[in-house]
């Protein structure tokens, strides 16, 4: 295992018992993931995701579209209905989200990241985590209220 591989680990070795503190979204994950993704699944639509990623440069909170399903029509047709819902969304979160409906591509994004912070630098780690804590909560807020709307 790289130090590198190492790093990441401890990085979500300290994180996770914090998101589960404030979000039963990520109870179920009992293993730590060795690449720069951890994620659940939104318990409302099985092919729905929220994911936390870090890499050297960025953190980001994602929801994913299209996490378990090959049918990128049902996959285009979620990310439609929420985002008939932008302007609303992005004031519950209080920031513009970036929407990548990705047309060539099966799945859909919808995100948020700060740069300038790297998962290896443990110096970073309290900048990664409030992101994370603050902006993750509210995107669930934010995006289950109408997830709960959409019939597939």
């Amino acid at each position: 295992m790289s130090s590198a591989d190492n790093k990441i680990i401890q990085f979500w070795a300290q994180f996770l018992p914090e998101i589960k503190k404030i979000s039963n979204k990520f109870n179920k994950i009992k293993s730590l993931p060795s690449n720069g993704w951890l994620g659940a699944t939104s318990k409302i639509i099985p092919n729905v995701g929220y994911w936390f990623n870090v890499a050297e440069g960025h953190a980001k909170i994602m929801l994913l579209i299209g996490t378990g399903t090959p049918d990128k029509e049902v996959n285009k047709q979620i990310f439609d209905e929420l985002d008939k819902h932008r302007r609303k969304i992005n004031a519950c979160i209080n920031q513009e989200l970036n929407w990548r409906r990705m047309d060539t591509n099966g799945s859909s994004r919808i995100s948020i990241e700060i740069n300038y912070v790297d998962y290896s630098q443990e110096k970073d780690w309290p900048k990664i985590n409030n992101f994370f804590l603050e902006c993750m909560p509210k995107f669930i807020t934010a995006f289950d209220q109408y997830l709960l709307t959409i019939l597939i």
